[in-house]
């Protein structure tokens, strides 16, 4: 009890102590101070309980301090409150030590005895006529620290520690903190459960009756049956009454029968509706019992900020908002390392020295924002600072540096920096310089079926945002079949689904595409990402797909599966020990039938997909394997395009009827028969838009595949190609012979 009191007034001196520092108004001050006064007092009087003097000995400094402070005989400077806030260091040094069950290593506590003392110095030199210990070890550290030193004896043999504390366990047991009304909220339903359970109990003694009557029925049945069965031969009018007259009763008990089994079925339907609801309340209570305010995870930012601040000589404000936005305590906890990170990484990274803030017209204080909103079912965390942005080309150097592949992408670029080991500082220090940080935001927010995210502004600032649901204990998922497994995929990240022909699959520098609004969305097969076998339309089955397209951050990419069966809560269990870590699955749950559903770890899956490179696909292989001799008709006016395609093409095994424009290709087409169309864009008398235009108009070629390779590369000819119906798009100046064969292989 006392170790977790200790935990609180620790962390009360050191934010209080920050507030202080921040405080214009003078009541806000003497406020704080009171604040800051009581939490010192309580420390030392718990501390003399458990006689823990070394704890005892800086409260009672810290009371001395604070009691100055208050009559206004200390200035409050960034020197004092330093001086403060490494007193609150070493309790919590002392307690960490004690609780572990270590020796205690009282070196921090002899170095800060005598600043303490030295800001009372000045302000009162009049001895007290309380010899109290702390007085005493003080004044013995004040003139000779070193033989001062509290005994450094492991704690269970050390004098000065109560038994209570010499007992206390190594290890410690998570707890959290509940309002006193959740709890009653949990007794409530609580009680209103056992009525639930009590109902049930009578209906277990009605069923019980109901098989009585089943019973007795049966007898009777069976009895009238015999008699009637025995007396076939030789039926007498005393054998029809006495028959008779069992199925009279008979059918008196069928009555009776069917009476209690309607009661029974009412009974029982009303129950189980009560005991769903009651439940479901009690389901909610503990969801929100296990609630925390958002501040909690921001508990010791404001500290690390002024840190790094003053070791790198820069000013720093630091918001939080939304703190009082709950969030399940575990979701929370592992909140805590990443945002430390994405702070410490913005004062030391992205914020300016003062000098270089006023000289871009900035003030010399820079703002730093950590802020939290709910999004739906999830929480939205915002780390915005307004520094100087990211450097690209600095990323970008890195990058070749270490062999990664760049993208096209501003955006993306940005992204490099949280793969493992980057880092753009120019000197490793103890603040950064590791390459570990942003790599860590990642990886944390991910195991937390989240997704970080990062934009920025060159010379205005950065901003990262971290979505994650607002509970790990259960999550809305998309079951899926997948080569006969289910899967269970957070319908956080799930976008859409998709149902889609073969001919709806385009292909783009040799992958498999669909388009979904206007954008290309990569399609893959999840079996295939997973590590498993296609089935279906990849293992050339079926020509039918079904598709669903998953997003995090602004990364999408469409998995085709086998089946989708339902959309359901589920209970999410870890993997256990012996499975360390399954890259794309992040736990897993078990299902009302008894079965085990993998959940899938989305970022992870789509950005393996994203990584792959320019393979064929099941279906393309497939399709090359028993591909016969194939024609096609190739479209160019350049003579050199041509006979090199043509070569390219003859080489590999097709056939090919050549056109020096689009026209004569149109001609050649209403009079032959071709499998594909190899075009260009820009030719005479008819163009390849044109071309394909035409060529989807009619019906004798409306599903001809056709590929356009051409010297136009944007974005905007690429839509227009594929709005035509156009199957594949590839551009002249990244041209591979290679790429243009699979492609083929895909279509024909």
């Amino acid at each position: 009890v006392f170790l977790d009191e200790l935990d609180t007034h620790a962390q009360t001196l050191s934010t209080q102590s920050l507030a202080l520092e921040n405080a214009t108004e003078s009541d806000e001050k003497q406020n704080t101070i009171k604040i800051m006064f009581r939490a010192a007092h309580s420390l030392k009087g718990a501390a003399m309980a458990v006689k823990l003097d070394p704890v005892k000995t800086v409260s009672k400094h810290l009371e001395d301090v604070l009691s100055d402070v208050r009559d206004d005989k200390i200035e409050v400077t960034a020197q004092l409150i330093s001086k403060i806030l490494e007193a609150a260091d070493v309790v919590s040094e002392i307690g960490q030590r004690v609780r572990r069950g270590e020796s205690l290593d009282l070196t921090s506590l002899n170095r800060l005895l005598p600043k303490l003392q030295e800001l009372c110095a000045t302000t009162d030199d009049t001895p007290t006529a309380d010899p109290s210990p702390a007085k005493i070890a003080s004044k013995s550290v004040q003139s000779a620290p070193q033989a001062a030193a509290w005994p450094t004896k492991p704690v269970g043999k050390t004098d000065s520690v109560s038994p209570a504390l010499q007992a206390a366990p190594p290890e410690q047991s998570a707890s959290i903190r509940v309002a006193a009304r959740k709890l009653d909220a949990l007794l409530a339903h609580s009680g209103e459960l056992l009525v639930a359970r009590g109902r049930l109990s009578l209906r277990a003694k009605d069923a019980s009756e109901l098989r009585e009557s089943a019973t007795e029925f049966r007898s009777k049945w069976n009895a009238a049956r015999a008699i009637i069965k025995m007396q076939r031969g030789d039926v007498t009018r005393e054998s029809i009454n006495r028959a008779h007259g069992i199925l009279e009763s008979a059918s008196e008990s069928l009555v009776r029968l069917s009476r209690q089994i309607e009661l029974l079925t009412t009974g029982m339907e009303s129950d189980n509706r009560l005991l769903k609801q009651t439940c479901g309340l009690l389901d909610d209570e503990i969801y929100n019992a296990r609630m925390l305010p958002f501040a909690d995870a921001c508990s010791g930012l404001e500290r690390a900020v002024r840190d790094i601040a003053t070791a790198t000589q820069k000013k720093v404000k630091l918001t939080i908002e939304g703190a009082d936005v709950e969030v399940d305590r575990s979701v929370l906890e592992g909140l805590k390392d990443p945002l430390l990170h994405l702070v410490r990484n913005a004062v030391d990274h992205g914020i300016e020295k003062p000098a270089d803030r006023v000289a871009n017209g900035k003030p010399p204080t820079a703002k730093l924002t950590v802020s939290a909103s709910l999004r739906g079912g999830q929480m939205e965390v915002l780390v915005e600072d307004d520094g100087a942005g990211f450097d690209l080309e600095r990323i970008r150097a890195i990058a070749e540096k270490r062999g990664m592949e760049i993208p096209d992408d501003a955006r993306e670029q940005a992204r490099l920096v949280f793969a493992p080991g980057f880092s753009t500082a120019k000197l490793i220090t103890d603040i950064s310089g590791r390459g570990v940080g942003l790599d860590v935001v990642q990886s944390r927010v991910e195991s937390l079926h989240g997704a970080v995210d990062v934009s920025f502004i060159k010379g205005q600032g950065t901003r990262f945002t971290l979505k994650v649901p607002l509970t790990l204990t259960t999550i809305r998922t998309m079951l899926v079949m997948v080569n006969d497994q289910i899967h269970a995929i957070p319908t956080t990240s799930v976008e859409r689904l998709v149902r889609f022909g073969i001919n709806e699959v385009h292909s783009t520098a040799g992958r498999d595409t669909l388009l979904l609004g206007d954008a290309p969305t990569r399609l893959v097969s999840l079996a295939s990402t997973l590590g498993m076998k296609s089935k279906g339309l990849f293992a050339g089955k079926s020509t039918k797909g079904l598709a669903v397209v998953l997003t995090t951050g602004q990364q999408r990419v469409a998995f085709v599966v086998d089946e989708v069966l339902s959309e359901q809560e589920v209970l999410v269990k870890n993997n256990g020990a012996r499975i360390r870590r399954l890259r794309h699955f992040s736990g897993c749950t078990l299902l009302p039938t008894g079965q085990i559903a993998l959940v899938t770890n989305s970022s992870n899956v789509v950005r393996t997909a994203l990584g792959s490179v320019h393979d064929r696909s099941d279906l393309a292989e497939l399709k090359q394997k028993s591909r016969r001799r194939k024609r096609l008709l190739l479209a160019d006016d350049s003579v050199t395009t041509l006979a090199l395609l043509k070569n390219i093409l003859e080489g590999s095994g097709y056939d090919v009827l050549t056109a020096c424009d689009g026209k004569q290709a149109w001609e050649l087409a209403k009079v032959n028969t071709f499998d594909a169309v190899v075009s260009d864009v820009d030719m005479p008398q008819m163009d390849g838009f044109d071309l394909t235009s035409k060529l989807r108009g009619s019906e004798a070629t409306a599903e001809l595949p056709i590929i356009l390779v051409t010297a136009r590369g944007s974005d905007r000819d690429k839509e227009q190609g594929v709005q035509v119906g156009a199957n594949a798009y590839i551009v002249k100046s990244s041209f591979d012979q290679q790429i243009l064969l699979d492609t083929l292989a895909q279509l024909v």
